[in-house]
């Protein structure tokens, strides 16, 4: 099965933006992976958000996850 994730962030200067998370099995239909997700500035701690794509089994251990194509695009 093929799973397409999407984060969609606001990732300009000041503090108080968002990022939302999501994933699709078709393409065109997202399904949200929780809720908003506040991003922080403040500078003693900030380091840059960074984002991952991870193998969580729910069944057994083991699995793999092979990303073919990374795309980040500004509004």
């Amino acid at each position: 099965m093929r799973i397409r994730p999407l984060a969609a962030a606001d990732i300009r200067p000041g503090s108080g933006r968002t990022a939302t998370f999501s994933y699709s099995t078709t393409g065109s239909t997202f399904t949200p992976l929780g809720p908003a997700f506040t991003l922080n500035n403040a500078r003693q701690f900030f380091m840059g958000h960074r984002f991952g794509l991870f193998d969580y089994a729910t069944q057994a251990l083991g699995g793999a996850v092979t990303a073919n194509r990374f795309d980040l695009t500004t509004p």
